[in-house]
Protein backbone atom coordinates (compact mmCIF):
# COMPACT_ATOMS: atom_id res chain seq x y z
CA UNK A 1 0.00 0.00 0.00
CA UNK A 2 2.79 1.94 0.62
CA UNK A 3 4.68 1.94 -2.70
CA UNK A 4 0.76 2.11 -4.23
CA UNK A 5 0.57 5.65 -2.19
CA UNK A 6 4.00 6.43 -3.52
CA UNK A 7 3.01 5.94 -7.03
CA UNK A 8 -0.19 8.46 -6.42
CA UNK A 9 2.04 11.11 -4.85
CA UNK A 10 4.62 11.42 -7.76
CA UNK A 11 2.02 11.36 -10.24
CA UNK A 12 -0.20 14.59 -8.21
CA UNK A 13 3.27 16.10 -8.33
CA UNK A 14 3.80 15.16 -12.34
CA UNK A 15 0.54 17.05 -12.53
CA UNK A 16 1.22 20.07 -10.46
CA UNK A 17 4.87 20.76 -11.68
CA UNK A 18 4.93 20.57 -15.43
CA UNK A 19 8.87 19.76 -15.41
CA UNK A 20 8.10 16.15 -14.39
CA UNK A 21 5.99 15.40 -17.07
CA UNK A 22 8.86 13.31 -18.53
CA UNK A 23 8.96 10.79 -15.01
CA UNK A 24 5.43 9.66 -16.02
CA UNK A 25 7.27 7.48 -18.53
CA UNK A 26 10.02 6.15 -15.56
CA UNK A 27 7.12 5.66 -13.54
CA UNK A 28 5.35 3.13 -16.10
CA UNK A 29 8.30 1.11 -16.45
CA UNK A 30 8.60 0.90 -12.87
CA UNK A 31 5.07 -0.10 -12.72
CA UNK A 32 5.25 -2.74 -15.45
CA UNK A 33 8.57 -3.93 -13.57
CA UNK A 34 6.05 -4.60 -10.90
CA UNK A 35 3.59 -6.03 -12.74
CA UNK A 36 5.98 -8.43 -13.92
CA UNK A 37 6.97 -9.46 -10.92
CA UNK A 38 3.50 -9.92 -9.13
CA UNK A 39 2.29 -11.93 -11.86
CA UNK A 40 5.53 -14.24 -11.23
CA UNK A 41 4.53 -14.41 -7.36
CA UNK A 42 1.18 -15.38 -8.39
CA UNK A 43 2.41 -18.22 -10.37
CA UNK A 44 5.03 -19.56 -7.78
CA UNK A 45 3.90 -18.02 -4.09
CA UNK A 46 0.60 -19.63 -1.82
CA UNK A 47 -0.80 -15.90 -1.59
CA UNK A 48 -2.20 -16.14 -4.81
CA UNK A 49 -4.95 -13.72 -4.70
CA UNK A 50 -3.03 -10.96 -2.81
CA UNK A 51 -0.28 -11.04 -5.66
CA UNK A 52 -3.34 -11.10 -8.27
CA UNK A 53 -4.98 -8.05 -6.89
CA UNK A 54 -1.37 -5.95 -7.08
CA UNK A 55 -0.82 -6.88 -10.71
CA UNK A 56 -4.40 -5.52 -11.61
CA UNK A 57 -3.91 -2.38 -9.77
CA UNK A 58 -0.34 -2.21 -10.97
CA UNK A 59 -2.62 -2.61 -14.72
CA UNK A 60 -4.52 0.00 -13.82
CA UNK A 61 -1.79 2.47 -12.70
CA UNK A 62 -0.26 1.97 -15.90
CA UNK A 63 -3.01 3.19 -17.54
CA UNK A 64 -3.53 5.97 -14.96
CA UNK A 65 0.36 7.15 -16.03
CA UNK A 66 -0.82 6.91 -19.62
CA UNK A 67 -3.76 9.28 -19.53
CA UNK A 68 -1.77 11.32 -16.78
CA UNK A 69 1.17 11.42 -19.44
CA UNK A 70 -0.97 12.65 -22.49
CA UNK A 71 -2.99 15.19 -20.57
CA UNK A 72 0.14 16.55 -18.64
CA UNK A 73 1.15 17.85 -22.43
CA UNK A 74 1.25 21.85 -22.24
CA UNK A 75 0.28 24.17 -24.89
CA UNK A 76 4.36 25.36 -24.89
CA UNK A 77 5.03 22.05 -25.73
CA UNK A 78 2.41 21.46 -28.37
CA UNK A 79 3.57 24.97 -29.55
CA UNK A 80 7.28 24.07 -29.64
CA UNK A 81 6.40 20.40 -31.11
CA UNK A 82 4.58 22.34 -34.01
CA UNK A 83 6.93 24.72 -34.11
CA UNK A 84 9.81 22.16 -34.19
CA UNK A 85 7.61 20.36 -37.11
CA UNK A 86 7.22 23.43 -39.16
CA UNK A 87 11.27 23.73 -39.12
CA UNK A 88 11.47 20.58 -39.93
CA UNK A 89 9.01 20.90 -43.12
CA UNK A 90 11.13 24.59 -43.91
CA UNK A 91 14.31 22.65 -43.90
CA UNK A 92 12.98 19.33 -45.91
CA UNK A 93 11.69 22.38 -48.67
CA UNK A 94 15.15 23.91 -48.58
CA UNK A 95 16.48 20.17 -49.13
CA UNK A 96 14.19 20.11 -52.13
CA UNK A 97 14.90 23.24 -53.49
CA UNK A 98 18.44 22.14 -53.09
CA UNK A 99 18.42 18.96 -54.45
CA UNK A 100 16.01 20.43 -57.68
CA UNK A 101 18.70 23.14 -58.26
CA UNK A 102 21.32 20.78 -57.80
CA UNK A 103 19.68 18.00 -60.44
CA UNK A 104 19.21 21.05 -62.58
CA UNK A 105 22.92 22.06 -62.56
CA UNK A 106 23.89 18.02 -63.25
CA UNK A 107 21.55 18.44 -65.94
CA UNK A 108 23.37 21.64 -67.34
CA UNK A 109 26.85 19.90 -66.46
CA UNK A 110 25.69 16.55 -68.29
CA UNK A 111 24.52 18.88 -71.46
CA UNK A 112 28.26 20.17 -71.09
CA UNK A 113 29.56 16.71 -71.07
CA UNK A 114 28.25 15.38 -73.52
CA UNK A 115 28.75 18.26 -76.10
CA UNK A 116 32.58 17.98 -74.58
CA UNK A 117 32.64 14.07 -75.33
CA UNK A 118 31.03 14.45 -78.97
CA UNK A 119 33.54 16.93 -80.23
CA UNK A 120 36.51 14.70 -77.86
CA UNK A 121 35.06 11.70 -79.95
CA UNK A 122 34.86 13.68 -83.54
CA UNK A 123 38.43 14.94 -82.51
CA UNK A 124 39.47 11.19 -81.69
CA UNK A 125 37.66 10.08 -84.97
CA UNK A 126 39.89 12.79 -87.23
CA UNK A 127 42.95 11.57 -85.35
CA UNK A 128 41.93 7.94 -86.00
CA UNK A 129 41.35 8.68 -89.83
CA UNK A 130 44.71 10.55 -89.57
CA UNK A 131 46.63 7.68 -88.08
CA UNK A 132 44.94 5.23 -90.37
CA UNK A 133 46.60 6.97 -93.28
CA UNK A 134 49.74 7.54 -91.93
CA UNK A 135 49.43 3.85 -91.53
CA UNK A 136 48.56 2.92 -94.95
CA UNK A 137 51.29 5.35 -96.09
CA UNK A 138 54.11 3.53 -93.74
CA UNK A 139 52.58 0.25 -94.95
CA UNK A 140 53.37 1.04 -98.18
CA UNK A 141 56.57 2.91 -97.65
CA UNK A 142 57.82 -0.49 -96.02
CA UNK A 143 56.39 -2.47 -98.69
CA UNK A 144 58.65 -1.09 -100.88
CA UNK A 145 61.62 -0.70 -98.68
CA UNK A 146 60.52 -4.70 -97.80
CA UNK A 147 60.99 -5.29 -101.88
CA UNK A 148 64.27 -3.77 -102.35
CA UNK A 149 65.65 -5.26 -99.73
CA UNK A 150 64.41 -8.74 -100.25
CA UNK A 151 66.02 -7.76 -104.25
CA UNK A 152 69.16 -6.78 -102.81
CA UNK A 153 69.56 -9.93 -100.06
CA UNK A 154 68.49 -11.83 -103.31
CA UNK A 155 71.60 -10.68 -105.04
CA UNK A 156 73.59 -10.81 -101.55
CA UNK A 157 72.82 -14.50 -101.86
CA UNK A 158 73.25 -15.03 -105.55
CA UNK A 159 76.51 -13.32 -105.29
CA UNK A 160 77.22 -15.60 -102.43
CA UNK A 161 76.54 -18.97 -104.18
CA UNK A 162 78.08 -18.19 -107.01
CA UNK A 163 81.68 -17.48 -104.87
CA UNK A 164 80.53 -20.75 -102.83
CA UNK A 165 80.22 -22.63 -106.14
CA UNK A 166 83.95 -21.11 -107.17
CA UNK A 167 85.05 -22.07 -103.84
CA UNK A 168 83.63 -25.21 -103.73
CA UNK A 169 85.40 -26.13 -107.30
CA UNK A 170 88.29 -24.63 -106.44
CA UNK A 171 88.58 -26.94 -103.77
CA UNK A 172 87.58 -29.67 -104.81
CA UNK A 173 90.24 -29.65 -107.35
CA UNK A 174 92.93 -29.21 -104.96
CA UNK A 175 91.37 -31.91 -102.82
CA UNK A 176 91.33 -33.38 -106.01
CA UNK A 177 95.22 -32.55 -106.59
CA UNK A 178 95.95 -33.56 -102.77
CA UNK A 179 94.36 -36.95 -103.17
CA UNK A 180 96.14 -37.46 -106.47
CA UNK A 181 99.56 -36.57 -104.20
CA UNK A 182 98.23 -38.93 -101.01
CA UNK A 183 98.01 -41.33 -103.91
CA UNK A 184 100.71 -41.61 -105.55
CA UNK A 185 103.01 -41.23 -102.10
CA UNK A 186 100.94 -43.86 -101.03
CA UNK A 187 102.08 -46.34 -104.17
CA UNK A 188 105.59 -44.97 -103.80
CA UNK A 189 105.18 -45.76 -100.37
CA UNK A 190 103.74 -48.80 -101.40
CA UNK A 191 106.40 -49.71 -103.93
CA UNK A 192 109.28 -48.29 -101.52
CA UNK A 193 108.36 -50.91 -98.88
CA UNK A 194 109.26 -53.37 -101.38
CA UNK A 195 112.94 -54.86 -101.44
CA UNK A 196 114.43 -55.75 -105.02
CA UNK A 197 115.34 -59.54 -105.40
CA UNK A 198 115.87 -61.81 -108.49
CA UNK A 199 114.24 -64.94 -108.56
CA UNK A 200 117.62 -66.32 -109.12
CA UNK A 201 119.38 -64.84 -105.93
CA UNK A 202 116.55 -66.28 -103.83
CA UNK A 203 116.78 -69.68 -105.61
CA UNK A 204 120.37 -69.42 -104.98
CA UNK A 205 120.47 -68.65 -101.46
CA UNK A 206 117.90 -71.23 -100.63
CA UNK A 207 119.78 -73.61 -102.32
CA UNK A 208 123.21 -72.26 -100.70
CA UNK A 209 121.44 -72.40 -97.17
CA UNK A 210 117.83 -72.83 -96.35
CA UNK A 211 118.04 -71.52 -92.99
CA UNK A 212 120.15 -68.92 -93.91
CA UNK A 213 117.10 -67.96 -96.29
CA UNK A 214 114.39 -68.37 -94.41
CA UNK A 215 115.79 -65.77 -91.80
CA UNK A 216 116.75 -63.68 -93.95
CA UNK A 217 113.18 -63.36 -95.97
CA UNK A 218 110.69 -65.01 -94.45
CA UNK A 219 108.16 -62.42 -93.45
CA UNK A 220 109.54 -59.39 -95.46
CA UNK A 221 108.10 -57.78 -98.06
CA UNK A 222 109.89 -58.09 -101.52
CA UNK A 223 109.58 -57.58 -105.18
CA UNK A 224 110.62 -60.55 -107.13
CA UNK A 225 112.49 -59.85 -110.73
CA UNK A 226 111.43 -64.06 -112.43
CA UNK A 227 110.28 -65.65 -115.00
CA UNK A 228 106.61 -67.14 -115.17
CA UNK A 229 107.18 -71.08 -115.19
CA UNK A 230 103.53 -72.09 -115.01
CA UNK A 231 100.08 -70.46 -113.92
CA UNK A 232 97.85 -72.87 -111.83
CA UNK A 233 94.45 -74.13 -113.60
CA UNK A 234 92.19 -72.24 -110.95
CA UNK A 235 93.72 -69.07 -111.62
CA UNK A 236 94.97 -68.98 -107.82
CA UNK A 237 98.33 -68.14 -108.82
CA UNK A 238 102.00 -69.10 -110.55
CA UNK A 239 104.79 -70.60 -110.10
CA UNK A 240 108.10 -68.62 -110.87
CA UNK A 241 111.56 -69.07 -112.05
CA UNK A 242 114.69 -67.61 -113.45
CA UNK A 243 114.16 -69.10 -116.58
CA UNK A 244 117.00 -72.03 -116.66
CA UNK A 245 116.12 -75.35 -117.84
CA UNK A 246 116.74 -77.15 -113.96
CA UNK A 247 114.72 -76.30 -111.36
CA UNK A 248 115.84 -77.28 -108.15
CA UNK A 249 113.77 -75.16 -105.74
CA UNK A 250 110.38 -72.83 -106.79
CA UNK A 251 108.87 -69.76 -106.21
CA UNK A 252 105.11 -70.17 -105.59
CA UNK A 253 103.03 -67.22 -105.86
CA UNK A 254 99.44 -67.36 -104.58
CA UNK A 255 96.58 -64.54 -105.41
CA UNK A 256 94.62 -62.80 -102.94
CA UNK A 257 91.89 -60.47 -102.58
CA UNK A 258 92.66 -56.93 -103.52
CA UNK A 259 95.92 -57.93 -105.77
CA UNK A 260 96.74 -54.76 -108.20
CA UNK A 261 98.47 -54.73 -111.28
CA UNK A 262 98.19 -57.48 -114.25
CA UNK A 263 95.25 -60.26 -114.01
CA UNK A 264 97.10 -64.11 -113.74
CA UNK A 265 94.98 -64.50 -116.96
CA UNK A 266 97.02 -62.13 -118.91
CA UNK A 267 100.88 -64.32 -117.96
CA UNK A 268 102.54 -66.81 -120.48
CA UNK A 269 105.23 -68.91 -119.88
CA UNK A 270 108.20 -67.53 -120.03
CA UNK A 271 107.28 -63.69 -119.64
CA UNK A 272 109.06 -61.98 -116.83
CA UNK A 273 107.43 -60.20 -114.65
CA UNK A 274 107.67 -58.56 -111.07
CA UNK A 275 105.92 -60.30 -108.09
CA UNK A 276 105.49 -57.08 -105.34
CA UNK A 277 104.56 -59.53 -101.80
CA UNK A 278 104.68 -60.86 -98.93
CA UNK A 279 107.64 -63.97 -98.00
CA UNK A 280 105.31 -66.13 -96.04
CA UNK A 281 107.23 -69.16 -95.72
CA UNK A 282 110.67 -70.48 -96.59
CA UNK A 283 110.96 -73.91 -97.21
CA UNK A 284 108.42 -77.15 -97.38
CA UNK A 285 106.92 -78.77 -100.74
CA UNK A 286 105.56 -75.67 -102.62
CA UNK A 287 106.01 -77.47 -106.50
CA UNK A 288 106.55 -80.77 -108.36
CA UNK A 289 108.93 -81.77 -110.45
CA UNK A 290 109.09 -84.99 -112.79
CA UNK A 291 112.89 -84.48 -112.15
CA UNK A 292 112.97 -83.92 -108.83
CA UNK A 293 110.24 -84.75 -107.61
CA UNK A 294 108.68 -82.33 -104.87
CA UNK A 295 110.62 -78.94 -104.98
CA UNK A 296 111.05 -77.03 -101.71
CA UNK A 297 111.00 -72.95 -101.78
CA UNK A 298 109.07 -69.64 -101.03
CA UNK A 299 105.60 -69.46 -101.12
CA UNK A 300 104.58 -65.85 -101.67
CA UNK A 301 101.27 -63.40 -100.53
CA UNK A 302 101.17 -61.11 -104.12
CA UNK A 303 100.06 -58.10 -103.71
CA UNK A 304 100.99 -57.08 -107.49
CA UNK A 305 101.97 -58.13 -110.54
CA UNK A 306 103.75 -56.04 -113.25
Amino acid sequence: MIGIGIFVLIIIISLIVEPFWNACDTIGMLLMAYAAYAGLRVIFSSQRILYLIKVVVACVLIGIVSLVQTHTESDEHKAQRLAQQEQREQEEAQDAAEKAEKAEQEAKDKELQDAYDKQAQYEEWIAWQESEKKKEEDAALQDAYDKQAQYEEWMEWKKGQELQEAYDKQAQYEEWIAWQQQQAEAEAAERNKYTPVSAGRLMADFESNGAAARSRYQGKYVKITGVVESVSADGDGLLLSNGADIQRCAIACDRKPGMAGRSLTSLAKGEVVEISGKVTSVGGAVATSSMFGELSGYRIDMARID
